[in-house]
């Protein structure tokens, strides 16, 4: 045979591979599209009043010492105790959300739900992400999602890329150092993969290069980019965690096929929890558990959706089981595990009693020190949070890059104002680690009267990054800094068709403003509550009324965000904001 005709043959081969791998990923992608439906997979509750609530942080209730801290869930105690119920109050905030998220998802909401009221609070994170002006009309007519047809195979190589890794040798170069745990084949669903002692990593679309330095994992693709993820051994099966440390892929070994459906089920379970599919989620590790019952990451799955479904009995079950495993075990490894179900459930003085008593038996568990950190800084412990990222910093160095990252933004957001320069090289020198561009442009955005171009492009060449990787943090640079108005008119259009989208379904919606000042979203709020008729809730006024005989310490955390007792004024106007209206 020729050898063009043999180059043609493969390049046929390898395209038919890729287009197989793509029919599978759209398969599976509408599977747990179809199945995850609504996100949150809530349902109306029979003969109860329904108040729904959306939103970011503020909703979801971060800062709180738990859950029930959170303001949907005290104005849930408010309103069963006036006699006027039963009721049912939602909370399907959630972290990071700008307004194009929370009306993308309304409209499955309120089908799901039929609630009789909606409380919105968001808009404040869209002061740093920029969202897109969204027309609910691109969905559906009544903006009901449609299942994404998107190029998946691309997605998938490039989710997680880590641009910022190492060079891998290629061709003839010599070889990287090959852990012998990671040799041999592995499986991926259903995909065949091996890892070679020379650095060739074989998948059934071609060869890919691998390589590994202490725990990280770097896999480069053909185009040139770079996968970067940890990589850990956990009852024999090899788990990839991305850049906020979550389970990315669960691989097991080929010589065990009985365990391969089960073990992936732990994966995609988390998956389904990332996407709040917790119906999914909860099948999912159900399906392991019955396979291996004492899996540390399964049982910790099945507490977390558990408890975001509601049903708080069973999920303290299954984090009773867990936490008795870790007695009976003590290693790391289950022990982040449980670590991870009480951070998730939002157990913050909990959570950060067990992460200082894990360091205190493994005291190089670099989740734990991430977690004193991040708590520490929320309950005000400066010193404690201080010294709990220099420990990450020294314990990361050269490895954990994605650890390390978050440990740098922390130190970032610490002296962003008292030494902006070295702040800068924080928030630079943690995206080269793990190319976090959301991460990136919020910590940017928040800082941008201090970090001024002049001195990020100063950071820049004492750095000297690769001339790619300055070009894109120049262009995240380039999208932050002031509040253009765009923003602010994007904001108003979403507000504009969450109001639509709730009345269409004869829900009562009703604007929350925050509780500090903030003049550009005042405004655009009043604005958006006159032309659209709608009520609005202002809780600055009693905030401000109290902050003048109370400390502010027993209102906001460090960060910002509420306490308990922050949350509770919120609650307060807003139930009785309903109240009055249904006497």
């Amino acid at each position: 045979m020729r050898p063009r005709s043999r180059v043609s043959l493969l390049g046929l081969g390898l395209l038919a591979g890729a287009l197989l791998l793509e029919g599978v990923l759209q398969g599976v992608a509408w599977t747990v599209w179809s199945r995850a439906r609504p996100a949150e997979t809530r349902r109306a509750s029979e003969g109860k009043r329904v108040v729904l609530c959306v939103g970011d942080s503020f909703t979801f209730g971060y800062g709180a010492s738990s859950t029930a801290g959170s303001y949907p869930a005290q104005v849930a105690r408010l309103l069963e105790r006036s006699g006027t119920g039963p009721w049912d109050v939602a909370n399907l905030g959630w972290p990071g959300q700008d307004s194009r998220d929370v009306l993308a998802r309304l409209a499955g909401q309120l089908a799901a739900l039929r609630p009789e009221w909606v409380l919105i609070l968001v808009g404040g994170n869209d002061a740093w992400s920029r969202p897109e002006l969204l027309d609910v009309a691109e969905t559906s007519d009544e903006g009901v999602e449609t299942f994404p047809i998107r190029w998946r195979t691309g997605r998938l190589l490039t989710l997680l890329a880590r641009r910022a890794a190492p060079e891998i040798p290629g061709g003839t170069s010599s070889p990287p150092v090959a852990p012998a745990e990671l040799l041999g084949d592995w499986i991926l669903g259903e995909t065949p993969i091996r890892f070679e002692p020379d650095g060739d990593l074989r998948v059934p679309a071609g060869t890919l290069r691998w390589s590994a330095e202490g725990e990280g994992l770097t896999i480069r693709l053909p185009s040139g980019s770079d996968l970067r993820f940890r990589w850990e051994l956990v009852t024999g099966d090899l788990l990839l965690t991305d850049a906020q440390g979550r389970t990315a892929h669960h691989l097991v070994r080929r010589d065990a096929p009985a365990r391969t459906e089960s073990a992936n089920a732990v994966a995609a379970g988390w998956q389904a929890i990332q996407e709040r599919a917790f119906g999914p989620a909860l099948t999912l590790f159900a399906a392991r558990l019955e396979k291996v019952p004492e899996d540390p990451l399964a049982l910790g799955g099945l507490a977390v959706a558990l408890h975001r479904l509601d049903r708080t009995r069973d999920s303290a079950r299954a984090t009773g089981r867990l936490r008795a495993l870790h007695e009976e075990r003590g290693d790391a490894g289950t022990g982040e595990a449980l670590l991870g179900v009480l951070r998730e459930m939002g157990k913050r003085s909990e959570t950060l009693a067990f992460a200082e008593e894990l360091v205190g038996i493994h005291p190089d568990t670099v989740s734990a020190w991430v977690t004193i950190a991040e708590e520490g800084r929320l309950a005000g412990e400066d010193a404690a949070s201080s010294l709990a990222v220099e420990r990450v910093l020294d314990l990361t160095e050269g490895r954990h890059p994605l650890w390390r990252a978050k440990a740098l933004r922390l130190r970032a957001e610490r002296r962003r104002d008292s030494d902006p320069d070295l702040a800068i090289r924080d928030v630079v020198e943690a995206f080269l680690l793990d190319g976090d561009e959301k991460q990136t442009r919020m910590h940017l955005a928040v800082g941008w009267q201090s970090f001024t171009r002049e001195r990020v492009e100063a950071c820049l060449d004492l750095v000297a990054p690769p001339e790619g990787r300055r070009r894109e943090f120049e262009r995240l640079l380039g999208r932050v800094g002031g509040t253009p108005t765009r923003v602010p008119e994007v904001l108003k259009a979403h507000w504009r068709q969450m109001v639509r989208l709730c009345r269409a379904r004869g829900a009562r919606p009703v604007l929350l403003a925050y509780p500090f000042p903030d003049e550009v979203y005042s405004r655009s709020l009043e604005e958006a509550s006159r032309e659209n008729g709608v009520d609005a809730i202002w809780p600055r006024g009693e905030f401000e009324r109290r902050l003048r005989t109370t400390p502010r310490g027993d209102l906001f955390v460090a960060d910002g965000h509420c306490t308990d007792e922050g949350y509770g004024v919120i609650a307060s106007l807003a139930a009785e904001f309903i109240l009055e209206r249904i006497r």
